[in-house]
């Protein structure tokens, strides 16, 4: 359940001249952008066997991947948009259609898909829910499944700021946290690139931020190594204090 600012930023995506506009700039934006954007890059890293898209919209970048994919997963908050998604998809057997709760993909079954990517949504969710969302990815992703999330590297917002509040409506987050993040929920990040944005008052450098990680179990096994070596280091100072007092 989203707590209501959440939700204030999903309501504002129920409808919205948006969704025409990026549906007439996404062949320019699958090229590339003119080299400003690293999307299709990072793309070519996943998996699209078993794909999810999370906060999929108008579907308006499905054609351009799903004749690669055996199934599609659409992933959204908002009913209107899955409801779109379904009508214009009918009769497309390999795609699938989930409403999500807004920060988890909780109904999608463990391991079961290859990769996650979300792009131009993300930069507006608040930091607890992309928590969420990464964790709950790794559950849902095979062993060595990737995510390929675009989120904000805007560090500078006051505390409590609605995200429409901060340049070109990136909520709080960075490079550095998401990294954290996705560490900690068991993911090795593969690569983090910067992206400039035009906020229409001026281009903001480093403002996004593509995230490129797999699921691991390594940083797991790293936790476990040293929690034991700081155990026998523990053991070892009592052994060596027992010695002195005899």
């Amino acid at each position: 359940m989203l707590n209501k600012i959440s939700q204030a930023i999903a309501d504002d995506w129920k409808q919205d001249p948006y969704y025409l506009l990026a549906e007439k700039s996404v062949d320019f934006f699958w090229g590339g952008g003119g080299g400003k954007i690293p999307f299709f890059g990072g793309f070519k890293e996943l998996d699209p066997e078993n794909i999810v898209e999370l906060a999929c919209g108008h579907g308006r970048h499905v054609p351009k991947y799903m004749d690669d994919a055996e199934t599609v997963t659409l992933v959204d908050v908002n009913q209107e948009n899955i409801d779109f998604c379904k009508q214009r998809f009918s009769g497309n057997p390999k795609i699938r259609f989930y409403l999500t709760t807004g920060n988890n993909f909780q109904g999608l079954p463990d391991a079961s898909y290859s990769a996650i990517f979300t792009y131009d949504s993300m930069i507006h969710f608040n930091l607890i829910d992309i928590a969420n969302y990464i964790n709950d990815a790794w559950r849902i992703l095979k062993p060595g499944g990737r995510i390929l999330f675009h989120h904000s590297n805007y560090y500078g917002a006051e505390p409590g700021n609605f995200y429409f509040q901060n340049p070109g409506g990136h909520n709080f987050c960075s490079d550095r946290i998401f990294a954290h993040l996705a560490t900690v929920a068991g993911f090795k990040v593969l690569s983090q690139d910067l992206i400039d944005v035009d906020t229409g008052t001026g281009v903001v450098k480093g403002l996004g931020c593509l995230s490129l990680c797999e699921k691991t179990d390594e940083y797991f096994s790293t936790c476990e190594k040293a929690r034991e070596a700081r155990t026998a280091h523990a053991v070892a100072l009592i052994r060596e204090k027992m010695k002195q007092k005899r």
